[in-house]
């Protein structure tokens, strides 16, 4: 399988990993936190899926969007974290996932340069 396809079908799995601990999430967190969390992972994932039907000269653009994406997960994750919502184990593989497909959008990006 193509690191393309992967990280379409990484994400995705990601997503199914974080709809369950965001509806844990206190009433007044759903609506702000959540929706913003879960916004993000259908973005990225709807990036990916573009990038892979997409030129090769339009590719790159999309896989930059996806890193700033990435990264505002990773700060979304850390919020989660610091206001007590998910522990220490959740938080290392969240950030865990949210490092794997980074390397895996870096290694896309790589690979049509």
């Amino acid at each position: 399988m193509a690191v393309n396809e992967a990280i379409m079908i990484k994400t995705y799995q990601f997503l199914l990993f974080m709809l369950p601990l965001l509806t844990k999430l206190p009433r007044d967190q759903k609506f702000l936190v959540a929706d913003r969390y879960e916004t993000k992972v259908l973005d990225l994932l709807d990036l990916y899926v573009r990038a892979y039907y997409s030129s090769k000269e339009q590719k790159p653009s999309m896989l930059r969007d996806a890193n700033i994406g990435l990264e505002q997960l990773r700060y979304l994750t850390r919020l989660l974290h610091d206001m007590r919502f998910i522990n220490h184990e959740k938080y290392g593989v969240v950030s865990g996932h949210l490092d794997e497909i980074g390397k895996m959008t870096g290694g896309w990006l790589k690979s049509i340069a």
